[in-house]
C-alpha cells in the first residue's frame, strides 16, 4: 500500500512539474491535518498516532475471545514467525 501511495504522489509531482496539472499544496495540507490531526491541536504529532493506534487495537480486539491470542496472531503475521 505505502508503495502505491509513494508511487501515485510521484506520478503527481511529476504531472505538476510538467505542467499537465496544478496542485494546490496548501489545501492538501489542510485536508490532510483536518483527517489525521487525532487530539485537534493543529498539527500532525506523534501522539495523533498513538491515539489512532489505540482506536485500530480497540476495534480488532472488540469481542476476541482472547487479547493474548490476538497478540500472539498478530506478532506471527508481522513478523512471520512468533517471537516469544
Amino acid at each position: 500500500m505505502a508503495y502505491y501511495l509513494g508511487g501515485a504522489f510521484v506520478a503527481l509531482q511529476l504531472l505538476s512539474y510538467y505542467g499537465y496539472v496544478a496542485i494546490d499544496m496548501k489545501k492538501v495540507e489542510k485536508d490532510v491535518v483536518e483527517k489525521l490531526d487525532m487530539d485537534e491541536d493543529g498539527k500532525i504529532t506523534t501522539n495523533d498516532f498513538k491515539i489512532m493506534w489505540t482506536k485500530y487495537c480497540g476495534i480488532i480486539m472488540s469481542k476476541m475471545p482472547s487479547t493474548a491470542m490476538f497478540a500472539a496472531a498478530f506478532l506471527y503475521g508481522f513478523k512471520g514467525k512468533l517471537a516469544l
